[in-house]
């Protein structure tokens, strides 16, 4: 079904972070149309008393003036379920596969390039990898390892400290363009969030030709199948995140094949999950759906 060719209409309000339901209310008062889908982009399962105080609030107040939900994965989809009583859609952020192109990389005797490409706080882990790297300073892993933190956030002292007690850490504020070569020029992707619900730039990382090492957070998961387009941090610990770094590289070392078919797999399932073309007729029939139950 064309929307556009129906009588009847539906509104989408992109809600990145909790307070935008605040947006989304108003949208619902100012529209024409009623059916109004949230796209609840946060993160809904933060063990933080503010954010869970807020769901609660959120729950009997504004999320009740929504017809329909969108959740980025189906743990977010069954909290939503259970707690709002609608009807919820699963669909992930959609990326143009286009723009990451992957370049074939010559696996050597020199040294295994990985990126963290993102902002550098807390809720993405930057401390934990931090200290993880300082456990690898103390033996020869960092001869093998060149790590390269790119992005910008309330940690960027702590990760220009780092960047300049070691020869082997880099740290750099990316543009567009310069997030893209970051890409292409790494050989592994280390993102060790203590939540997320997608998690983008595992995705780009992805169709980019690139394993992911990420945290076992739902967006991740689905995304992510350990040893098979990725690898998943068990113990978010700087010890566990060292561990899982040595055992990357180790691979990297003597097993490049392996890695190689990891970063096939990865792009492979990435582009048939993420693909902006393979996502836009689902996307309107979530919005077709929404607005002929009205």
């Amino acid at each position: 079904m064309d929307l556009s060719q129906s009588e009847k209409s539906c509104v989408i309000a992109n809600n990145a972070y909790a307070l935008q339901d605040f947006l989304c209310l108003a949208a619902t008062r100012l529209s024409r149309s009623p059916p109004v889908v949230s796209a609840h982009h946060s993160v809904l399962h933060q063990n933080k008393v503010l954010h869970d105080t807020w769901v609660k609030l959120a729950v009997n107040t504004f999320w009740r003036n929504f017809q329909a939900f969108h959740a980025l994965n189906a743990h977010d989809e069954a909290f939503l379920r259970n707690k709002t009583k609608r009807r919820v859609y699963t669909l992930p952020i959609p990326l143009n596969s286009k723009l990451y192109s992957p370049i074939e990389k010559k696996v050597s005797g020199d040294v295994c390039n990985v990126l963290f490409l993102g902002r550098l706080d807390i809720q993405k882990g930057v401390d934990i990898l931090v200290e993880a790297l300082r456990i690898l300073r103390l033996d020869e892993t960092p001869y093998l390892l060149r790590m390269t933190f790119a992005g910008d956030g309330p940690l960027r002292e702590q990760v220009g400290i780092l960047a300049e007690e070691s020869d082997w850490v880099r740290y750099t504020i990316p543009s567009d363009e310069e997030k893209i070569s970051l890409l292409r020029e790494a050989d592994l992707l280390i993102m060790p969030s203590r939540s997320e619900s997608f998690g983008i730039v595992a995705g780009e990382a992805m169709l980019s030709g690139l394993p992911v090492v990420a945290t076992m957070n739902p967006g991740c998961t689905e995304l992510i199948r350990d040893g098979k387009t990725g690898f998943l941090i068990r113990e978010l610990t700087p010890v566990g995140v060292a561990a899982i770094l040595e055992r990357c590289v180790s691979l990297w070392r003597t097993s490049p094949e392996v890695l190689r078919d990891v970063s096939i797999r990865a792009r492979d399932a990435a582009h048939e999950y993420l693909d902006s073309k393979k996502l836009f007729p689902k996307y309107m029939r979530m919005l077709c759906d929404v607005a002929e139950a009205a």
